[in-house]
């Protein structure tokens, strides 16, 4: 029977590095009977993953697609199973959304049917809460947020962290047994990239495949809150809102990626929380944590979780942010504008003097022009006097 691979996520588990890494070895997939199937110009597909699936089960377009992407659910279903009728090879579907934002069962039950009689298996990675909940603060930022850091939104309830009600939520449409869960950590991960345990998990020997770098690097501490200060004056697209300008965003969104490197890092991301605060996240999904230990393949790392936390250095408030930091990232700015303006400057002298050797070019050109005119002239003169005799 043909299979289907569907990587659901989570988000913040090197899903960037694994879409892009699929997308750059298609041959090499190709060679071991399996085809990351899409581009841009279908209907499921966009950028470097599968996120026109999701969108297409809302009704008004999310922030993870353009609105040209947004379409009905059946319509984009149905190019995807087409597609897959098409080909011999063992399909991958790849997009971190399908488990933070495909949550109702009969969105899972219709995306399922689009497989027909393909043997599907969903393979799901999974990182600490207390991780989850800093590596998402920073996403958040990035994309815009002005929210200080909080821990309040990490419970139980809130389906983005309670990682058991994501995983009975597909493995009662796909069958629990066809689950496949897996650690995101690097002393865990085979070769401590998530492309090589990856390809491990589908049985795929690595050799021939071409390897790609970081990607979705981790902010400084510095950095973020700087950031989250300068996003007061820039738009956000936060979730649950649809008024937003798109093309304003997107401009801010550019501005931001600008700014990021130029701004001072800063501890790390993870000295936010303290081994006490990692703990008592990690004590708010303990039941819940253990009971997919117990019920999912694959999930027996978690029990580790419990067994020590990661101690972290002591953190700095977030109201460290001072003038002086604004002030080395307006002469960051300020040096990267002027580089920007001598590459500018670089550029406008070489066209000019491009224009002048075109100038040059046109007048010997035309210099020439005349030249023939004449010698066409003499030679018709002589040929009649010639002629003529």
């Amino acid at each position: 029977m043909k299979k289907a691979y569907i990587h659901i996520g989570l988000e913040k588990t090197g899903t960037t590095a694994l879409q892009i890494f699929l997308g750059a070895n298609k041959d090499a997939l190709e060679k071991n009977n399996l085809i990351y199937l899409g581009d841009d110009s279908k209907a499921y597909f966009h950028g470097i993953a599968h996120f026109p699936i999701v969108a297409s089960f809302y009704e008004k377009c999310p922030n993870i697609v353009p609105q040209h992407k947004h379409r009905h659910s059946s319509e984009v279903l149905d190019a995807l199973t087409n597609d897959m009728a098409a080909t011999d090879n063992d399909v991958i579907l790849s997009c971190e959304h399908f488990s933070s934002r495909l949550s109702k069962q009969e969105s899972l039950r219709i995306l399922r049917n689009a497989f027909l009689d393909r043997n599907v298996t969903v393979i799901c990675y999974l990182r600490r809460q207390d991780e989850q909940a800093v590596s998402l603060y920073s996403t958040l930022v990035k994309g815009g947020s002005t929210d200080p850091f909080t821990l309040d939104d990490v419970t139980v309830d809130n389906r983005y962290f309670n990682y058991r009600k994501i995983l009975e939520d597909w493995s009662d449409i796909f069958g629990k047994e066809n689950v496949i869960v897996r650690e995101y950590a690097r002393d865990t991960l085979r070769n401590r990239d998530i492309c090589k345990d990856f390809l491990a998990l589908l049985g795929v020997d690595p050799e021939g495949f071409v390897s790609i770098g970081d990607h979705n690097n981790s902010l400084g501490l510095l950095q973020i809150e700087l950031l989250r200060s300068i996003n007061k004056h820039l738009t956000s697209f936060p979730w649950g809102r649809w008024d937003v300008d798109v093309e304003e965003f997107e401009k801010s969104q550019n501005i931001r990626t600008a700014l990021v490197p130029l701004l001072p890092k800063g501890a790390q991301i993870s000295s936010l929380l303290q081994a006490d605060e990692r703990r008592n996240v990690l004590d708010r999904f303990k039941d819940d944590n253990l009971y997919i230990t117990e019920h999912f393949k694959g999930a027996a790392f978690i029990s580790n979780w419990y067994d020590s936390v990661v101690l972290t250095p002591p953190h700095p408030s977030q109201d460290t942010v001072n003038v002086a930091d604004f002030e080395i990232a307006l002469v960051a700015c300020g040096m990267e504008l002027t580089k920007k303006l001598t590459q500018i400057e670089e550029l406008v002298l070489d066209n000019r003097m491009l224009h002048a050797e075109l100038d040059g070019a046109r007048k010997t050109v035309d210099e020439l022009s005349a030249r023939l005119t004449a010698s066409r002239f003499n030679l018709k003169r002589i040929l009649k006097t010639y002629f003529s005799r």
